[in-house]
């Protein structure tokens, strides 16, 4: 991407070097006599970690976790009221000038409480008890977040097993080799019968026509609050708070009631000096001390062990819910929260999971969290993000905590801004401006600025309006997203969001200091660089150049002249955008807004394809190239300038110096440069807009075609969020969708169909989302489930229901003007013609006319639209033929209340009777089918280049041999990726995902395996259970668990991917294919022959539908088919397959190709075998002989020593090359007769 930070590997690799070197220290703890701790706490440390890793620490120990208000103490002295948090040991040897040692004495005292204090000590103990858990899930926008599915496949525990250092190949032959591997696997796979039964029923499923069924899929869903349980019943804070002031002098502070398990209330006091029972009531107040009939006072400095000496039950419901989660997962990670991260929301969800729990205190959390006079929850979010962008970073402790604090700031912002959108959304926020129409209002909350994306339709009024607006706002925020990336000093960039919730966009951004300040004095303009507000001056103040130039190298911008008009002009070259505006804050910073110039128009498109004045126009005229493409076009550009000047100097004899030193070219980065104006005036010169005419065939000539060659060789995405993601890495936009349709290579493969079939699909759930934000303008937020129904009813029910009715209470209809019910008109011609035509709008493609019915996929397609708009269904089944619908009618019968007015018996009055009534669907959605709606945020968050550049140092590192090094570089980069992202955290799964691949190179299997299984639950918590992340992971760990020998972990996982992936894409994806084939490789290693042979038909059909039978994937598979059918002596089935093998290559590859020739000279072999069976059959008088199968001749890892006068199958036949299967078939097994002579000598 363009802007991305270069890699500095040396600098990189000593600072890993340094803080794997740094300083050991062991820490003596003393712990305060509250903790009842015994003996000192001793925890290893090194010189550079700081007083805020010792509070980590701390809070993390059961031990110490529930003590949150202490002194530290460090040889003697009060570092807590002298340092801050953020000093590291090295810090205070050298301030307080003490000696270097190894072990150092630390204590802590506990301190007198304060009402903050009381807070963190109620929250700390919300934690430890596992309300926290409740509390995220009462929070959360959306329902069953973070749900995994791994634990309930019930793996077996990872195998163990050492190492295999390479050994030196030259010294042995190849047969050597071959009996090694050979006999490994044999030993490897031993399966008792229990074992073969599962994966005869596995591989039955595998090679089975799956059903989707969404009510089983989200019963498997895992979630943690189905694993603990609550150890009290309620801690509030009590009515008698807050303290009244003829208490506060005692040192009261707050006061709680407490509900235990055994149904006890008790009233405590929360003093400057802990936590006591007292004497108050319901009814009466009276702080004292309460003394028991024993003359007993229940006191604590802990609320956690007052608690405990108050209920029996309590440290008993702890100690199960701590075995509960440990025997629930191997993987901490299912049950963690994230600090900095959302979690995923499934678009599907069992009901179940849809529950409240009560907790009195929940709605007292912001009077907990927010400090004692609620100052905490107002921030300067603006100032939060700058003081950290501004920590040193000059090595890489400094660089982890500044990432770490950065990535927190960003998420924060995020989280409280998506919050507030919604509130705004939902109409329970007032305007800045409430008089103004609604799509113009703006809000100013908590530091942080909303506003719609049509607030700035004016100045896009010429190029598309709102819908330019729109798409505007996604560019600015790309812009900041490279820009916080690139982190250039001497500028800064806001922290920026954008919200879509329930077809509205919020855009959301923590202002410049002093924008909403009157102007000073003299002061006309705000906008010291670039164009003014109101676009009548240009501004160039001298201040901004330097910084400027450092933000116009990283997207490589040219500088220009600009001329709007005679009278608005630059005085000389602007180094930016003109759209692109520098403000000065009133702290004293400088801020560049309005980042969605910094690349160039997609000027080719645009003028194809956008004109105002016509009713089949592209929506809006401001198409943009994206950073990608411009990246790599710059990349290109560059090279070739490089090469050219490298040659040159050979020419000319400059490459070799008299020192024998290659001079150093300086690369030409201001020769590839652009003016991101062009195209905006008359005033340019031709030379720039051919710049960017050439950037813009570049995308289209270039990628486009780059991407569909290239493509046969790739994996075909599963979804349209695959689709994006692989497009967007290219540089391709998504309005170049109906490129990817025109692929038409000969011959036809999987692939492109896949391709074709997920683009598609993926125009259409875009069309159907443009349509939903659209068709919902008028539509009030209380009817949205019944709009959206009905939306689906139209678009995916013709068959059942082509006239859909939408119920709504005559009550509900008084509530709203009848533009708000217009949604309810709509029936499927409409909706069918209205995606045909969006369609062509958005992406150029025609559908055609019987789309609906021909190209539709009905569950993948309605999970595409769901994960674009944010919708969360009822899991149950949904069925789309009319015949399906019929039988399922009585299922789908609804149960509702009705309150109707009746004359009482007695006196004739009119009383509210509540009914029940059940009724029939007439349609397959209804508005109770749908949950609940989630945001869709875009957030400025980015992948810290410092992990990078740490893993591609161990990378170098084990290239180059040092591999024991590299392998402790990548355990350290374990350490800091938790670090600044989380253990919970989509970057942290895919991280986790490339650590197992470089352990599985390097033979470290059951690590790899161990880890894949963690990069599985990260994926699926984070990115969704059922994303392309979270397929590719399960793949992933199915093949690292058969590289360890566990075929039923391996069959397991494979299975579920296969699942997962059908339900995303619907049946028969070409990754199918390979998968099967993959699968029955290590059946036929385990001597599975005959569900090998089961898993391979079934793949040999999939690549039939999908490749044609003559097709060179079709061959491969049959002949892979053929070859196991040896191994069970169906010598004549497989020579039939051989025979087709033979004429598919011919066909497809030529006579001379090598498939073709050996599939040739196998056939004659085969038949020449057949031929001597028989032959020997008359000769022995038999019309039969029975030749012994693999699962004969290999039982239980042993082979029959009786030697056989026929050739028996190898039980490695099956995954051969064709030489060795050639070999085999012809009698020469070197392997077998090897070991015949060996045991004929002894």
């Amino acid at each position: 991407m363009s802007g991305e930070t270069p890699v500095k590997p040396v600098e990189v690799d000593n600072d890993v070097e340094a803080l794997e070197s740094a300083k050991e220290l062991s820490l003596k703890i003393d712990l305060p006599a509250c903790l009842n701790a015994g003996d000192s706490l001793s925890i290893p440390s090194n010189y550079d970690e700081t007083i805020n890793d010792l509070k980590q620490a701390l809070s993390l120990l059961p031990l110490s976790r529930s003590l949150t208000n202490y002194t530290i103490y460090i040889n003697g002295t009060n570092v807590s009221d002298s340092v801050d948090d953020l000093t590291t040991f090295s810090q205070l040897f050298e301030l307080f000038q003490w000696d270097s040692v190894d072990l150092l004495k630390v204590t802590i005292k506990e301190r007198a409480y304060t009402l903050a204090a009381v807070y963190e000590q109620i929250s700390r103990f919300r934690e430890i008890i596992g309300l926290h858990y409740v509390d995220r899930m009462a929070e959360d926008l959306g329902v069953a977040s973070g749900v995994s599915r791994l634990n309930e496949l019930t793996l077996n525990a990872v195998k163990e097993r050492e190492n295999q250092e390479e050994k030196d190949r030259n010294e042995k032959s190849e047969k050597d080799e071959k009996d090694e591997k050979s006999e490994e696997t044999e030993e490897s796979f031993v399966l008792n019968e229990e074992d073969i039964k599962s994966l005869k029923i596995s591989a039955e499923d595998l090679s089975s026509t799956i059903d989707i069924d969404l009510a089983a899929t989200a019963a498997s869903f895992n979630n943690i609050h189905t694993k603990i349980k609550l150890p009290i019943k309620s801690l509030t804070i009590s009515q008698w708070s807050p303290v009244p002031a003829f208490q506060k002098n005692k040192g009261d502070l707050l006061y709680l009631t407490l509900q235990t398990l055994e149904n006890e209330t008790f009233n405590i006091t929360c003093h400057f000096s802990g936590f006591f029972v007292n004497r108050s009531s319901t009814v009466n107040f009276n702080p004292e001390v309460k003394v028991n009939e024993k003359g007993q006072v229940s006191k604590n400095y802990l609320l956690v062990n007052l608690v405990d000496s108050l209920s029996p039950s309590f440290s008993k419901v702890l100690e199960e819910n701590e075995l509960s989660l440990s025997t629930s997962s191997e993987h901490p990670e299912t049950y963690l929260l994230p600090n900095n991260s959302f979690l995923a929301t499934p678009w599907y969800i069992d009901t179940v999971h849809a529950k409240n729990y009560p907790d009195v205190s929940r709605s007292q959390l912001p009077l907990i969290l927010n400090g004692v006079d609620g100052s905490d929850y107002v921030k300067d979010w603006n100032e939060d993000f700058q003081s950290v962008r501004e920590l040193p970073n000059t090595n890489i402790q400094e660089r982890i905590l500044r990432e770490k604090l950065i990535q927190k700031a960003l998420f924060d912002f995020t989280k409280t801004a998506t919050d507030t959108s919604v509130n705004i959304i939902k109409g329970n926020l007032t305007p800045m401006n409430p008089n103004e129409e609604e799509g113009k209002h703006i809000y100013l909350k908590n530091g942080i600025f909303y506003a719609s994306d049509a607030t700035s339709v004016e100045v896009f009024e010429a190029t598309g309006a709102e819908e330019a607006a729109r798409y505007v706002a996604s560019k600015d925020l790309a812009g900041v997203k490279v820009l916080n990336k690139a982190d250039v000093p001497g500028v800064n960039n806001l922290v920026t969001c954008i919200v879509d919730y329930l077809g509205k966009r919020i855009v959301c951004q923590a202002p410049v200091p002093g924008i909403f300040n009157a102007a000073a004095e003299g002061e006309e303009e705000k906008v010291v660089y670039g164009l003014s507000t109101d676009g009548s001056t240009i501004s160039q103040d001298k201040s901004f150049e330097e910084p400027l130039k450092q933000i116009a190298e990283v997207f490589h911008l040219k500088p220009h002249t600009v001329e709007v008009s005679d009278e608005i002009k630059s005085e000389s070259e602007l180094l930016v955008s003109k759209d692109t505006k520098g403000i000065k804050g009133t702290d004293s910073r400088k801020y560049v807004i309005d980042l969605y110039r910094t690349t160039p128009r997609d000027i080719q498109f645009t003028e194809a394809h956008f004109d105002a004045s016509n009713d089949t126009s592209y929506p809006h005229g401001e198409s943009l190239l994206r950073h990608e493409a411009v990246a790599e076009w710059w990349k290109r550009k560059v090279s070739a300038l490089f090469k050219a000047e490298t040659e040159k100097l050979e020419k000319e004899g400059k490459m070799e110096s008299k020192d024998g030193e290659k001079p150093q070219i300086v690369l030409p980065t201001d020769q590839v440069v652009f003016n991101p104006d062009a195209f905006s005036f008359d005033s340019e010169s031709d030379e720039d807009r051919e710049v960017v005419r050439n950037l813009s065939k570049f995308v289209k000539e270039k990628l486009i075609e780059e991407f569909l060659t290239e493509f046969p060789s790739q994996v075909a995405p599963f979804d349209g969020q695959q689709l994006t993601s692989i497009l967007h890495r290219q540089g391709i936009n998504m309005r170049y969708l109906d490129e990817q349709t025109k692929a038409t290579y000969e011959p036809t493969l999987a692939n492109y169909d896949a391709l074709y079939r997920v683009t598609v699909q993926e125009m259409i759930a875009r069309a159907a989302k443009h349509l939903l934000r659209k068709l919902s303008a008028d539509v009030p937020v209380n009817l949205f489930a019944s709009f959206v129904a009905h939306f689906h009813n139209c678009l995916l029910g013709a068959a059942v229901n082509a006239q859909p009715a939408v119920e709504i209470e005559e009550l509900y209809r008084s509530f709203y003007p009848e533009s708000a019910f217009n949604f309810t008109k709509l029936n499927s011609d409409q909706v069918i013609a209205l995606i045909t035509k969006e369609v062509f709008l958005r992406f150029r493609y025609a559908l055609p006319e019987d789309w609906s019915s021909v190209l539709i996929h009905p569950i993948p397609l309605m999970r595409e639209i769901a994960l674009k708009f944010g919708i969360q269904w009822k899991a149950q089944k949904y069925v789309f033929t009319a015949q399906e619908f019929a039988a399922y009618k009585e299922k789908f019968a609804t149960t509702s209340k009705q309150v109707e007015t009746a004359k009482s018996k007695k006196k004739g009055k009119k009383i509210q009777v509540v009914t029940e009534v059940v009724s029939e669907r007439d349609s397959i959605f209804v508005a109770d089918d749908i949950v609940n709606f989630v945001p869709i945020v875009k957030d400025s968050s980015y992948k810290a280049s410092l992990i990078d550049e740490i893993f591609q140092s161990a990378r170098s590192h084990i290239a180059s041999g040092e591999k024991d090094v590299g392998l402790s570089i990548f355990n350290e980069l374990v350490a800091i990726q938790e670090q600044i992202y989380g253990r919970v955290n989509s970057e942290t799964a895919r991280f986790y995902t490339l650590l197992a691949q470089v352990y599985s190179e390097l033979g470290y299997q059951s690590q790899a395996a161990f880890v894949s299984r963690k990069a599985i639950i990260l994926s699926e918590r984070t990115t969704g259970f059922d994303s392309y992340d979270t397929i590719t992971a399960y793949l992933n760990s199915g093949f690292y668990e058969a590289a360890n020998f566990d075929l039923i972990n391996s069959v397991s996982l494979y299975n579920q991917a296969v699942a997962t992936w059908t339900s995303v894409y619907g049946k028969g994806h070409p990754t199918l294919i390979n998968t099967l084939t993959n699968i029955a490789e290590n059946y036929s290693r385990a001597s599975q022959n005959e569900s090998a042979i089961k898993l391979l038909e079934s793949a040999l059909e999939f690549s039939k539908l999908a490749n044609g039978e003559v097709s060179e994937i079709t061959g491969i598979v049959t002949f892979r088919l053929a070859n196991c059918l040896i191994n069970t002596s169906k010598f004549d089935q497989s020579l039939e397959l051989y025979r087709a093998c033979e004429a598919t290559f011919e066909k497809v590859l030529g006579p001379d190709d090598a498939l073709t020739k050996q599939a040739s000279k196998y056939v004659s072999s085969i038949e020449t075998y057949v031929k001597e069976l028989a032959q020997q059959a008359v000769a022995s008088g038999n019309s039969k002989i029975k030749v012994k199968s693999q699962t004969e001749t290999v039982k239980n890892g042993k082979k029959n020593g009786k030697k056989s006068a026929i050739p028996q199958p190898d039980p490695e036949i099956a995954s051969k090359s064709i030489d060795d299967i050639l070999q085999f078939i012809e009698g020469n097994n070197p392997k077998k007769s090897s070991k015949k002579s060996k045991k004929s000598k002894k």
